[in-house]
């Protein structure tokens, strides 16, 4: 329950924004572009049966980044702000390319490139030093503190295969995607600008770099599918509706064939991060 005490009191204050005197309101949307983020993670297999390499996972598109604040003006060069949002971002995790031991002939390599998203719902207050540069524009200095609530999951692995001459070694194989809820303290400081437009209205434009760490995963099965052919397994299906997670695992793969040396494969991340740079532009709007 105590995740849940600062977004109520957040959205208490957010519901009565009127009654606070202040020589000027504002409400400000933005709509920006979220550069930085990324993970730590690990792959956990029986490394007497095979051989892997990690090579970094292929760069995600940035992420998306809305904000809806309320200003108050204190001060024609001090103001503060308070405000919610919502952020999401997609990474791919390592790349781990396998070679499989005591196996004549048979396969030679195989590799897995995992994706994790996630969305979050940040809360914001922040103070606002503003100096006017012309008449028409107004230059903001940022910064302050940010509460993130969200949910970071495993979206799928994809798995590509080598020389096979018997794919089913590792193609018959239960895969389960885990998620986990996640809430943290964040920190955020920038620089950013207002140009007036007519009707009591401003285009804004600002640049911002957030510190926002997750590093309690607390993971739960989100689904299972399967790979190979359903037809053989079906009865094992009904057998694996166990707990297979530990804290961070995002990914479990999980064999169903009777060879005991392969033993299962687990995919976790330990530290997942947003820290980076936002590129936001939108409208603040006079009451």
């Amino acid at each position: 329950m105590k995740k849940y005490v600062f977004p109520v009191i957040f959205g208490l204050l957010l519901l009565c924004p009127f009654s606070v005197e202040s020589k000027q309101l504002y409400i400000k949307m933005n709509f920006g572009l979220l550069t930085g983020g990324n993970i730590n993670d690990s792959w956990h297999l029986n490394q007497g049966y095979y051989d892997y390499t990690l090579t970094q996972g292929k760069k995600t598109g940035p992420g998306l980044d809305f904000s809806l604040e309320f200003i108050f003006e204190l001060h024609p060069n001090i103001s503060f702000s308070l405000g919610s949002g919502y952020i999401s971002r997609s990474l791919y995790g390592r790349i781990s390319r396998f070679t499989l031991f005591g196996i004549d002939e048979v396969v030679k390599n195989f590799s897995c490139a995992p994706k994790l998203s996630s969305e979050m719902i940040p809360f914001y207050l922040t103070a606002i030093f503003s100096f006017p540069v012309k008449s028409s524009i107004q230059l903001n200095f940022l910064g302050g503190v940010g509460y993130y609530l969200g949910k970071i999951k495993g979206t799928r692995i994809v798995g590509e295969l080598g020389e096979l001459n018997n794919p089913w070694m590792i193609a018959n194989r239960l895969i389960w995607k885990f998620e986990s809820s996640v809430n943290t303290i964040g920190f955020h400081t920038g620089i950013g600008f207002d140009m007036a437009l007519p009707l009591d209205m401003f285009f804004c434009f600002e640049a911002i770099y957030r510190v926002a760490s997750f590093k309690k995963l607390k993971t739960s099965v989100q689904k299972m599918t399967q790979s190979g052919v359903p037809r053989l397994y079906a009865e094992v299906l009904g057998e694996t509706g166990e707990d297979l997670g530990v804290d961070s695992t995002f990914f479990y793969i999980q064999r169903i064939r009777e060879i005991e040396e392969q033993k299962d494969i687990d995919y976790r991340v330990s530290h997942f991060n947003y820290s980076g740079f936002s590129f936001r532009a939108g409208l603040k709007f006079k009451f």
